[in-house]
């Protein structure tokens, strides 16, 4: 774990430093501190109001697959995740966290791990569909001679690769004796539960395209905030394939690599280099701040998950401090 931690830092600061050689460090600087602090605060907050939809998400997966847990509980998870995203390799490292977190409230690993799995899923496709309603604008920026078909391969793996766990559901259920096979196949059926439920996959999936248009509205604001003069159909062209390039367990907390997605893509549509620098690293730094609640937190203890079977049956049954006044009387 720790060789691994730290050769993605090496990844990280190579690729910083290779985006660093070609900006003027001076111009970054002014950029970055004459940033309006009204739009970096507004962009802070949109990320970390964000935990509502995304706990409230994740609480759709757990219900449908049996183990609904309460709000409260899950949103406090939901920002410790963000603040171990911050801290651990690539931009997933807080699931992890989430999933052991509702293991310590009563969940199995294999319920945990797919719940956490699903949400991820049910969150890349809508990255995949806003990447791809933002494709014509992005091809219509590229200038002649650059490569059109890297984004449009990123989105059929994509779609291709939450196929195949769907598919994995048909295996034969004598192949699960073996343990890789055999925990696929159970994520592959809880996948096929959870889509085939209306009530389920279609308020998670609204919620899932909600948080993908604030996040490239943040950016959006973020840029305003610099005085790049960007718009949304800019925005929208280049945030989501930059996303799915941070997914990649190659980095610290996508550092690097977006630096690198947000130099490339903004320069297709007129964007100066440094200024895309500042904007990127903006992104990072905002997220850092709304992840830092979490933290909090997490130090704190105030995270403490309860099951919401057990939450309804204390409601159910009463206070027994409320009720023994009553007994007593009677």
């Amino acid at each position: 774990m720790t060789v691994r931690f730290w050769l993605k830092f090496a990844v990280s600061a190579a690729l910083v430093w290779l985006v660093l050689r070609g900006c003027d460090l001076d111009e970054l600087a002014r950029r970055l501190f004459a940033v309006d602090p009204g739009a970096f605060l507004l962009a802070c907050g949109l990320l970390l109001v964000l935990a509502l939809p995304l706990a409230l998400r994740w609480r759709f997966i757990l219900a449908r697959l049996g183990r609904p847990l309460a709000l409260r509980s899950l949103v406090g998870i939901v920002l410790i995740g963000m603040f171990f995203n911050q801290l651990l390799p690539s931009s997933v490292g807080g699931d992890g966290v989430r999933v052991w977190r509702t293991w310590r409230a009563g969940l199995g690993a294999a319920e945990a791990v797919n719940a956490v799995l699903i949400d991820r899923m049910l969150g890349l496709t809508a990255l995949l569909a806003l990447a791809a309603a933002g494709l014509p604008f992005l091809v219509g920026f590229l200038p002649p001679g650059v490569p059109r078909a890297a984004v449009p391969l990123a989105i059929l793996l994509g779609v291709g690769a939450i196929a195949s766990v769907l598919l994995c559901a048909s295996l034969p259920a004598a192949l699960g004796r073996f343990r890789v096979i055999g925990f696929i196949r159970r994520l592959s059926v809880d996948l096929r539960s959870v889509l085939g439920a209306p009530r389920t996959v279609l308020p998670a999936m609204a919620l899932s395209l909600l948080i993908m248009v604030v996040v490239v509205g943040v950016v959006l604001v973020l840029a305003r905030g610099l005085g790049i003069g960007v718009g949304w159909r800019e925005c929208l062209a280049v945030v989501p394939p930059s996303l799915l390039v941070m997914a990649l367990p190659i980095s610290v907390a996508g550092w690097g690599v977006r630096e690198g997605a947000f130099v490339a893509g903004f320069g297709f549509v007129g964007v100066p280099a440094t200024h895309a620098l500042a904007l990127s690293v903006l992104f990072g730094v905002a997220n850092a701040v709304s992840g830092s609640p979490g933290g909090i937190a997490w130090l704190l203890g105030h995270a403490r998950v309860r099951d919401v079977r057990r939450f309804e049956q204390i409601r159910s049954e009463g206070d027994p401090v409320q009720r023994a006044p009553t007994a007593a009387k009677s």
